[in-house]
């Protein structure tokens, strides 16, 4: 995994997974989801979010926390993205 580098002030957004299941089971979930979002953002298409890193937070009581670094998309996920599009037709 190698984390992009963010020349610009950038708005980014944070996802965060916890596991309960412990730390392996966590850094392995956290690398299949950023490999597969680095997958589909290499593509370059404008409607694929840019992934920009990872990183996991152990901590001493569970949960222990990851974190996918990605583009803030400005109307939330896809589901508030298409009401957004319901209420606002053009």
């Amino acid at each position: 995994m190698t984390p992009q580098v963010l020349t610009e002030l950038q708005r980014i957004v944070a996802k965060i997974i916890g596991g309960e299941e412990g730390l392996e089971v966590l850094q392995g979930d956290i690398a299949d989801e950023y490999e597969t979002h680095a997958a589909l953002s290499s593509t370059k298409c404008k409607h694929i979010l840019e992934v920009y890193g990872c990183s996991i937070r152990p901590r001493t009581h569970p949960p222990d926390l990851g974190y996918i670094f990605m583009e803030y998309a400005e109307h939330g996920d896809l589901h508030d993205f298409l009401e957004y599009l319901e209420d606002n037709p053009e």
